[in-house]
C-alpha cells in the first residue's frame, strides 16, 4: 500500500468527518504507520520472524482512524487485484476479554503464593495475545512509559515517532500534591474528601465549563448528581473503563481524583512472568532486571503514568486545531503524591504532553468537614452505585448509608422504587436490578442479577 495513497485518505477523513486540522508533522507520523503497516505484512509474507513493532503516537493523532483507513485500503486493493495477486488480511483488536476459571489456571500453569491486604492467594499470568503472532503491530499512545514493551526485549520495537506532532500549551494542569491518593484511602476518605472537593471546583470553576470526573469505581457515586453541580455538564468514569474512550472529548475540564495502584505485589510479578517467564524464590523476594533494584515499584509507577496520561487526553485536548498540533483550552486538575513518587508522573506527564502549563493547584482533601448539598432522592448516584456492585443483594439500608441518605431521603426513595413506572426504578430493571421488599416494617434490598 503506497503511503502517500494512505495519508491522502487519511488526510481528508481527518478533515471531513473529524474536523480536526492537519500539518506536515502529521502526514509525516502517517507516513511512518503506513510504513510499519506494510513491513509487517511483508515480513509475515516472507516467513521472517514475528517481531512487534511499536507505534506510540500521541493522543489525537489519528491512530485509530488511521488502522481503519488502512484496513479499509487493503481491502480495496484485495478487490482490485482478485486472482492475481494473494489477499492481505488485516485482524484489528481494540480489546480483549477472557474468563477463565481461578481454579483451572492455576492447573494449567505455573503458580505463586502471596498475601493480598490480608487474603492468602494463588496467582498465575499468561499473555491473550502470543508473542509469536503475525505481523503485530501495536497502537499505543503511552508505550514510552509502559514498562510492558521493555520486558519483550528484542521481540518488539519501538518505531520512532516523528516530533513536533501535537502541542499542549493551551492546557494548564493544576497540581495537588496529597497523601493517600491510592483506592484504600480514598474509600476510607469519601464522605468527607469528595464535599470538599466540589466545593473548591465550585470557586474555581466559571457555571459555563463542562467538567470530566475521573474516580476509583468504588467511591464513583460518591460525586453528585449533574443536577446538584454548578456547571454546564459533568459526566464521570472510573479507573478501568477510560483508555481509548471518545465519549468526553468535549469536555473541556479533566479532574483526576485517586490514582489506579495496581496490587504492588501481583501485578509486577504477573507482568514479568508472563514476559520473562517465571521466577523462584529469591527473585520473589528481591525482584530485579537489568541494573533496576526496585522493579516492582518502577513497574507501578510507569503503569500509573500511563493511566494517568490515557484519562488526561480523554477530554477535548485530543482535537487538533491548527497546524502545530494545537488543542482547544482546557484546565486539568490532579491530586499526586507527595515525594519522588508523585515527581516522577509529573515528569511522565510533561514528557508525553509538550508544551503543557503545569500550576500548583492549592487544595486540601482533609480539611475541616464540608456538608453534601442534596436535592431530593438521589437518581444518578443509586444508578452509579449499583452499576458498579457486584451481582447479590444490596440492603436499603446500605445504600442509604453509601447515598448518605437520612431517614425521610430512605423512605421517599423506597416510595420511588414501588413504582414500577418510575424512571428509577426503570433504570435500574435496564441494569438488572430489581426491588424487593417484604412490606411495612420488613427487610427490603436491591437484587442484582448476573450479567
Amino acid at each position: 500500500m503506497p503511503p502517500q495513497a494512505f495519508a491522502a485518505r487519511l488526510t481528508n477523513e481527518w478533515t471531513t468527518a473529524y474536523h480536526n486540522v492537519p500539518s506536515a508533522a502529521l502526514r509525516a507520523l502517517w507516513t511512518t504507520m503506513a510504513n510499519t503497516y506494510q513491513d509487517a505484512i511483508l515480513d509475515t509474507a516472507a516467513g521472517v520472524p514475528p517481531r512487534w513493532r511499536i507505534l506510540w503516537p500521541p493522543t489525537g493523532s489519528g491512530k485509530t482512524l488511521g488502522a481503519k483507513v488502512y484496513a479499509a485500503l487493503q481491502a480495496e486493493q484485495n478487490t482490485a487485484t482478485q486472482g492475481v495477486k494473494k489477499p492481505v488480511g488485516i485482524l484489528i483488536v481494540t480489546r480483549l476479554d477472557q474468563t477463565l476459571a481461578a481454579a483451572e489456571a492455576v492447573l494449567d500453569r505455573w503458580a505463586y503464593f502471596t498475601l493480598k491486604g490480608k487474603l492468602p492467594t494463588l496467582n498465575s499470568s499468561a499473555l491473550l495475545v502470543p508473542l509469536d503472532a503475525p505481523g503485530p503491530v501495536v497502537l499505543d499512545a503511552t508505550a514510552r512509559e509502559d514498562f510492558i514493551y521493555e520486558l519483550m526485549g528484542d521481540r518488539a520495537v519501538i518505531i520512532p515517532t516523528p516530533p513536533g506532532v501535537r502541542d499542549y500549551s493551551s492546557v494548564t494542569l493544576h497540581v495537588a500534591r496529597i497523601t493517600g491518593i491510592g483506592k484504600g484511602t480514598m474509600v476510607e476518605r469519601a464522605k468527607t474528601r469528595f464535599p470538599r472537593l466540589i466545593e473548591d471546583l465550585t470557586k474555581r470553576l466559571t457555571p459555563d465549563r463542562s467538567v470530566f470526573f475521573c474516580v476509583h469505581k468504588a467511591v464513583e457515586h460518591e460525586l453528585p448528581d449533574a443536577g446538584e453541580l454548578p456547571f454546564a455538564n459533568t459526566v464521570k468514569a472510573h479507573w478501568g473503563a477510560v483508555d481509548g474512550s471518545n465519549e468526553y472529548a468535549n469536555c473541556d475540564v479533566a479532574v483526576i481524583f485517586g490514582l489506579p495502584y495496581r496490587d504492588r505485589a501481583t501485578f509486577p510479578n504477573n507482568v514479568f512472568f508472563a514476559l520473562q517467564g517465571p521466577q523462584g524464590d529469591d527473585w520473589l523476594d528481591q525482584p530485579t532486571w537489568k541494573g533496576q533494584v526496585n522493579l516492582r515499584e518502577h513497574m507501578i509507577r510507569r503503569q500509573v503514568s500511563a493511566s494517568v496520561i490515557q484519562a488526561i487526553n480523554r477530554i477535548r485536548c485530543r482535537h487538533v486545531t491548527d497546524d502545530r498540533g494545537g488543542c482547544p483550552p482546557a484546565d486539568v486538575f490532579i491530586a499526586l503524591p507527595s515525594g519522588d513518587q508523585g515527581d516522577d508522573i509529573l515528569a511522565a506527564i510533561r514528557r508525553e504532553m509538550p508544551g503543557l502549563q503545569v500550576v500548583d493547584w492549592p487544595f486540601e482533601p482533609d480539611g475541616p468537614k464540608v456538608h453534601r448539598r442534596v436535592a431530593g432522592t438521589p437518581h444518578e448516584r443509586l444508578l452509579t452505585f449499583m452499576d458498579n456492585r457486584a451481582p447479590g443483594r444490596t440492603s436499603m439500608t446500605a445504600v442509604a448509608r453509601e447515598l448518605g441518605l437520612k431517614q425521610d431521603a430512605k423512605k421517599d426513595l423506597q416510595k420511588n422504587l414501588r413504582n414500577e413506572n418510575h424512571r428509577t426504578t426503570l433504570a435500574l430493571k435496564a441494569l438488572g436490578v430489581t426491588y424487593l421488599s417484604t412490606g411495612r416494617g420488613g427487610k427490603s434490598e436491591l437484587v442484582k442479577e448476573a450479567a
